[in-house]
């Protein structure tokens, strides 16, 4: 399995469940700069907390839909993944600077 995510904390977990992928997370949005007071939402739309999912030769690649445009972002403080006993797990690491108009699309 393949996660892909900027995650700024680096604050990833995993433990192995018995036959499931289970994916908890958490996420902010942020605002940074010279904005005046601003309303936050109440919650994070259910979209933007999806993955996406796609195959890469045998793995299951997880891609979170992190971006940044201008002085907003949205990001993952946290993820918690349980693989099943014998997945393997590797990290990719999105820079910083690619979230920048960051749009991730599901594979069709």
């Amino acid at each position: 399995m393949v996660l892909r995510c900027f995650c700024p904390q680096r604050s990833t977990r995993v433990a192995t469940a018995t036959d499931c992928v289970v994916l908890e997370i958490a996420a902010t949005y942020d605002s940074v700069g010279y904005h005046g007071k601003q309303e936050k939402p109440e919650r994070i739309e259910d979209t933007r907390m999806r993955f996406v999912t796609r195959r890469d030769g045998d793995a299951l690649v997880l891609e979170s839909r992190e971006r940044s445009m201008m002085h907003h972002a949205f990001v993952l403080n946290r993820v918690d993944l349980a693989l099943p006993d014998g997945v393997a797990l590797q990290l990719e690491l999105i820079s910083s600077s690619a979230l920048e108009g960051r749009h991730v699309e599901e594979s069709r």
